[in-house]
């Protein structure tokens, strides 16, 4: 059942993952519940884990991998759940397990913890679980399904929260700093999820301001509580300038008042201090160390919060955010607490502060002097085009790649824009409209704007026509404060590579597309001019038939009859696989079920090689098997034309290599499962499917009846195959042996498109032959049992043994050859109403003289009254003079058959212009129309319907089969 799982490296992996050594066992034992769990899980990209039994052994999808650490896979899959989580774990989850199992209810557990090794340490997360319990045939649970959700991100913010709205209802609270520290520092007490210990170090003799911007930090920090850690170990005194000792807090403080940012200091940076890697309990060794420096509004330093973070949390961009809002919060308590002294100084700060920054300003202006050269520099190097224009087009600064990908040399720009926009010369003719368009908006809407165009390259060799690139211009304006547009600037990039691409690319798509036409247009034109003298000869030989009256001429002409039938049937068939293959090739091939009584379909296959099977005295039969009895099946909802389609083609195959044999027998097997057939009890192997996007049977025209595999297998009698010749069985165009061709012809296209079919409803084919034994092809499809039965045509079966079928013997051809047409219409609807065929008015209307001229003998000899056109425009005038027109001579028509490619007016057309006048009352009644076609393709045949044809007869097709049909049409409308 695995199979049926996408193929992926994770399953390739629990294919081959030696089973037999766990408490699950080998693969090829599980039983049919484990398997379906299995498929489940597999193809969830959810975590999920299944318990099995009741030794809860773990099975666990590829999500669920990565939550096991190193204990996967050798430690945990297939192994008991105690074994895998530890006694601990172990406990805690039993009692939702048992509670699933004894009760067979749903457990369910809301942000439980649980601690994994995963991204190399030892993490702390939360999960909702969900145990849901699994019960075999019997109804008793026999796994427990753990369809979990972690939660971890939002358990964490939900505790952030918590602290952060602590902190902030402090802030109210405290006058002074003593009393803020002793607050933040029992907050961090209370709640040490993120922070498993605090330091607060506050600053003693902070320099000012102005001094500190032309010195050295000389101020220190003295350690003034701690919360979830003892103050022991650590220095009471820091002086931030210590540089030299690096790492240590005196480096780190400095940093942090430096940019008045987060310090994170971490083991793998090697910048963690020694003293801040401290052991906590149950939780291992600190490993991130985050500094917050606490300043007033001026920016003077009060304090630094030193937090060492939980080891079993991952330090991630979330717990950054948090810890920088941690900060601004106390920031902002101490800032209000030092307001009052500080505006007490603010006037003495204030001048030495514009001393410090007028020397300041001086700096800055050499640095942006030296930006500006380094600027330059860089745009001169630039691999694309840099401009700048002002707002009337005139060049500010370009650099030399926007020249060369202009075409042109600085001197020669310059000139051109003393004349006016200088780039106007260099674009084609054909763009100069739309990159002046494109200027007129960036200037105007004052938004950027990107677009692509066209300049004129130089030749570079006498002689040579002028070139063309491609660009792409990113232009953007400058807005002054009052909204002017100042300057536009931008890149220019050149494109031609990509364009030229392009072009090539559109280019081999759409000779792709005309080889596709063409190739449909060959089809379509073999098709239809193999279909039209088929057509001919089909008839024909039905005619001779026919007019049979003596026995000897009887015995004397049903042979040369027969074999023109049996050699139009056969290059029908290589039409209907050519057709076929360019269905497959385009993937237009659509499965369509229908109610179908399986037995009647293979009697019918049976049916259509009467001939062929009594002239090569082959014995055929029909085996219906205990285990389609026993599933008690009637009618089933498949697709009746690719199951016999398949059916034909192997039977085909049966009756050519076996009529030369000594012994010569014909048996076709029918046998249905719940589940896919394995082919074991023929010893057929099955050929293994290609993957499929989307699964049969599930849509509504199928029905809502339970899923059936119905299989159907065709033995034998004849040479057989050898092993190498049946591994080129299923290929395109392929046969078993060169030899095969010449002696017994065909197309090589029959088993490559049976597999095809049978792959396209669900199924599979495989066939076991031995050399001068026989041969049995065998092949299932997915199908789906019938909720309504059609209540007609029950067919009972007596009760036999396992070891006895239903057999049921195929009727040799000369009993029913007195009644043509009686097996062919065995599934054709049944008209209401009989009417005779001398009372069939028919006008043919086909623009071969031969079809026209057979297929009229044929039906004036049923007694038919037959009239013949040669094109459209011939039948219009016909109805002219028929009762469907008023005032008209009344001639009598009752349907019309209508070829579709005529001269003058073809067929499509003709119906049209039929439907129109009877919309606007100049033909009176419906006009019943028969489409008479050689295009065979269901789009073509959904065409003809469209334009109004009734129904669509393809060719070669035979009268007796016809007359029905017309018959059922006649009797529709006569109803209506």
């Amino acid at each position: 059942m695995l199979h049926r799982v996408r193929q992926s490296t994770w399953i390739d992996f629990i294919k081959t993952y030696p089973f037999e050594n766990t408490y699950l066992g080998p693969i090829s034992r599980w039983s049919d519940d484990l398997r379906r769990l299995a498929v489940q899980i597999m193809s969830s990209p959810a975590p999920r884990m299944v318990y099995w039994g009741s030794e809860q052994a773990i099975l666990y999808n590829e999500a669920a991998a990565s939550l096991l650490g190193s204990k996967h896979p050798s430690f945990a899959l297939g192994n008991r759940f105690v074994d895998v989580w530890g006694p601990e774990i172990h406990d805690k989850h039993m009692k939702m397990i048992r509670a699933a199992l004894d009760r067979g209810q749903v457990a369910e557990a809301k942000e439980m913890e649980a601690v994994l090794e995963r991204n190399g340490f030892i993490e702390e997360t939360y999960w909702d679980v969900v145990l849901q319990p699994c019960s075999g045939p019997d109804g008793r649970m026999v796994a427990v399904l753990n369809t979990y959700q972690e939660c971890t991100s939002s358990v964490f913010q939900n505790q952030r929260r918590k602290l952060i709205d602590q902190v902030q209802a402090i802030i109210p609270t405290v006058d002074n700093f003593p009393d803020l520290w002793t607050s933040v520092a029992s907050e961090l007490r209370n709640n040490l999820h993120d922070a498993a210990y605090s330091l607060i170090y506050t600053a003693v003799n902070e320099p000012s301001e102005a001094h500190a911007i032309n010195r050295v930090d000389t101020f220190q920090l003295e350690l003034q509580i701690t919360s979830g850690v003892s103050s022991q170990g650590f220095e009471p005194v820091v002086h931030p300038g210590d540089r030299f000792l690096w790492p240590s807090l005196g480096p780190a403080f400095a940093e942090a008042r430096r940019t008045q940012q987060v310090v994170v200091l971490q083991e793998k940076q090697e910048n963690l201090p020694p003293e801040l890697a401290l052991l906590i309990p149950d939780r291992g060794f600190v490993t991130t160390a985050c500094i917050l420096p606490i300043t007033s509004v001026s920016g003077q330093q009060i304090a630094f919060i030193v937090l060492g973070m939980n080891p079993r949390r991952l330090f991630n961009d979330e717990s950054r955010v948090f810890i920088s809002h941690m900060g601004d919060l106390i920031s902002k308590a101490a800032a209000l607490i030092a307001l009052p002294e500080e505006q007490r100084r603010d006037q003495e700060k204030f001048e030495q502060i514009n001393f410090a920054l007028s020397q300041q300003l001086q700096i800055i202006a050499l640095k942006a002097e030296k930006n500006e050269e380094t600027f330059t520099r860089m745009a001169q190097n630039a691999p694309f085009g840099m401009y700048m224009f002002d707002c009337d087009g005139n060049p500010k600064y370009v650099n030399d790649a926007y020249l060369r990908l202009i075409g042109l040399e600085r001197e020669v720009f310059e000139q051109a824009a003393s004349r006016g926009l200088a780039w106007q010369d260099t674009i084609y003719e054909e763009d100069l409209d739309l990159a002046t368009d494109i200027w007129a908006r960036i200037r105007d809407s004052k938004t950027p704007f990107t677009s692509e165009y066209r300049v004129k390259v130089a030749p570079t060799k006498p002689g040579e026509q002028p070139g063309v690139r491609a660009l792409e211009t990113i232009s953007f304006p400058e807005v002054d404060e009052s909204g002017r547009v100042v300057t536009v600037q931008g890149w220019l990039i050149d494109v031609s590579p990509r364009k030229r691409l392009e072009a090539l690319m559109a280019q081999r798509l759409e000779d792709a597309l005309e080889t596709r036409r063409a190739s449909e247009n060959f089809i379509d034109m073999v098709s239809h001019e193999m279909r039209n003298p088929l057509s001919a000869i089909l008839q024909l030989a039905d005619g001779i038939l026919g007019s049979l009256e003596t026995t000897t001429t009887q015995n004397a002409i049903t042979l040369p009859a027969d074999t023109i039938n049996m050699m139009v049937d056969a290059a029908e068939t290589i039409v209907d696989d050519i057709l076929t293959l360019s269905k497959l090739d385009s993937s237009l091939l659509v499965i369509t079920p229908d109610r179908v009584h399986p037995p009647t379909l293979i009697e019918k296959s049976l049916k259509m090689y009467d001939a062929e099977l009594a002239r090569a005295d082959i014995r055929a039969s029909l085996v219906i098997e205990q285990s389609y009895i026993d599933a008690r099946l009637n009618y089933v909802m498949l697709d009746p034309s690719r199951v016999l389609q398949v059916i034909i083609n192997l039977l085909t195959n049966g009756i050519k290599f076996t009529r030369d044999c000594p012994t010569r027998k014909i048996s076709v097997f029918l046998s249905a499962f719940e589940k896919p057939p394995q082919g074991g009890d023929r010893r057929v192997t099955f050929i293994e499917p290609r993957p499929r996007q989307s699964s049969l049977s599930t849509s509504p025209e199928w029905g809502a009846g339970g899923e059936v595999y119905i299989q159907f297998a065709v033995q034998d009698t004849g040479k057989g195959l050898t092993e190498d010749e049946m591994k080129l069985l299923w290929q395109r165009f392929s046969q078993a042996n060169p030899k095969t061709y010449k002696q017994y012809g065909g197309s090589g296209l029959g088993l490559f498109i049976s597999r095809e079919l049978t792959e396209l409803q669900g199924g599979q084919i495989g066939v076991h032959s031995e050399a001068g034994v026989g041969s049995i092809f065998m092949f299932y499809i997915k199908a789906r049992r019938c909720v309504e039965e059609p209540k007609p045509r029950q067919i009972s079966f007596s009760a036999p043994t396992v070891t006895s079928p239903v057999i049921l013997p195929h009727t040799s051809s000369e009993a029913r050859r007195a009644n043509v047409s009686e097996g062919s219409l065995e599934t054709l609807p049944s008209p209401i109403t009989d009417i005779p065929p001398n009372q069939i008015h028919i006008l043919i209307v086909e623009d071969n003289a031969i079809n026209q001229r057979v297929m009229a003998q044929q039906l004036k000899k049923l007694g038919c009254v037959v009239h013949t056109a040669d094109h459209g425009q011939d039948c219009l005038d016909f109805l002219q003079t028929t009762a469907f027109t008023p005032g008209s001579q009344n001639v009598s028509l009752s349907i019309v058959l209508m070829d579709l490619e005529m001269p003058v007016m073809d067929g499509l057309t003709c119906v049209r212009k039929i439907r129109e006048y009877e919309q606007a009352g100049q033909i009176i009644g419906h006009v019943p129309v028969i489409a008479i076609t050689a295009n065979a393709r269901s789009e073509q045949i959904n065409i003809a319907m469209d334009a109004g044809m009734d129904t669509v007869v393809t060719k070669p097709f035979r009268i007796p089969d016809l007359i029905p049909r017309m018959q059922a049409l006649l009797a529709e409308y006569a109803g209506a």
